[in-house]
């Protein structure tokens, strides 16, 4: 009998083990699990190989390999049938969930679907309108309650007898498709505008709601008139937002050097807009302003019978709506109007701030 070499594996103890000195000499086991080895104990080797030839490998010599995978040979009927029971479990194994958090997650998905169905078709104007309200919900701006809300414009902007391209915008933008696309204020909201008597003459409100009034006849777009103010010029910080509900209304006064440098020298007002723009479309918007009128203007002489703050009243209401200066000196946003009225060139572009759209 060989004896096996000195360098196989030993166990703890320092023995060899059987299947260890068997591999060493060119025995190996028999197909099937080693819980099953037991079985061939009994039998000469050679007579299993006899009977079970190895089959050849595409990496060296034919070789037995202890069982991996498959069942197990030697097993009975009932023994099969349960392998294959456990190897079905084995791969359609899924975390059961407790009773409690299936019946949990039916009555939950089962109360939504319902108070939205409930909602669907209890809501005014049907399923459509209730998806127009949740679209317009999801690309509202950012803002919050500050928006106004999607419907028809609260008026339209006059067609123009004679329309001129002598204006120009303050404001413009450009869209996704490279149109030139002017800042407005939105046509659905109306423009909340209050007064400050202070250094105004008697008829100053009066002149004041006029002269808007005319503006208003010109774009199409709405004022209101919220009353008096008492708010002093605040030429770094003209806009107040503490409120949440709405954006502050525009406000009308009268100011002096001091109170506002940029009314230094030849300058008799002076008009301030905030814009924002929204997140979700790009598109900016009018929201508030102020306008300034230099104190200095009440000594002036009336120009065709009206206070000669009025046509400085009217050039800062263009800017206030959106229009900028123009070259062209017969209009009456010109950087030192010769008129006191809009013309042509004015009231067309008067015309164009007032068809926005409501954002």
């Amino acid at each position: 009998m060989a004896l096996p070499p000195d360098d196989l594996p030993r166990s703890p103890s320092g023995r060899i083990p059987r299947w260890v000195a068997d591999e060493a000499h060119g025995h190996y086991g028999p197909h099937g699990s080693p819980r099953d080895w037991g079985q061939y104990s009994g039998h000469n080797p050679k007579d299993f190989y006899a009977q079970h030839p190895p089959r050849p490998t595409m990496h060296g010599p034919p070789v037995f390999r202890p069982y991996v995978s498959g069942m197990p040979p030697g097993l009975s009927r009932r023994q099969q049938r349960k392998w294959h029971k456990r190897q079905r479990k084995a791969r359609n194994y899924r975390p059961r969930r407790s009773v409690g958090a299936r019946i949990t997650a039916f009555v939950l998905i089962a109360g939504l679907l319902t108070l939205g169905g409930l909602r669907l078709f209890t809501y005014p104007g049907g399923a459509a309108a209730a998806w127009d309200d949740l679209y317009s919900a999801l690309m509202a701006d950012p803002l919050g309650t500050r928006l106004p809300k999607d419907g028809p414009p609260l008026a339209e902007p006059p067609v123009i007898e004679n329309p001129s391209d002598a204006y120009e915008f303050w404001s413009v933008e450009r869209s996704k498709n490279g149109a030139e696309i002017p800042t407005r204020w939105s046509s659905c909201e109306a423009i909340r505008y209050v007064v400050n008597p202070l250094h105004g003459d008697e008829h100053f409100i009066d002149w004041v709601k006029y002269t808007v009034d005319e503006v208003s006849a010109a774009t199409g777009l709405v004022f209101e008139f919220e009353g008096i103010t008492d708010q002093k010029p605040k030429p770094q910080t003209p806009f107040d937002f503490s409120e949440r509900e709405e954006w502050p209304a525009v406000v009308i006064q009268f100011a002096s050097e001091e109170q506002v440098p940029d009314l230094e020298g030849s300058v008799a007002g002076l008009a301030l807009v905030r814009q924002v723009e929204n997140t979700f479309t790009g598109v900016s918007r009018y929201v508030s302003g102020n306008i300034y009128l230099d104190v200095t203007l009440r000594s002036d002489p009336p120009i065709n019978s009206e206070p000669a703050y009025v046509h400085v009243l009217r050039h800062e209401l263009g800017h206030l709506v959106g229009l900028g200066h123009i070259d062209d000196k017969t209009q009456l946003m010109y950087d030192t109007p010769t008129t006191n009225v809009f013309q042509d060139g004015d009231l067309t572009g008067l015309s164009k701030l007032g068809g926005g759209p409501c954002h």
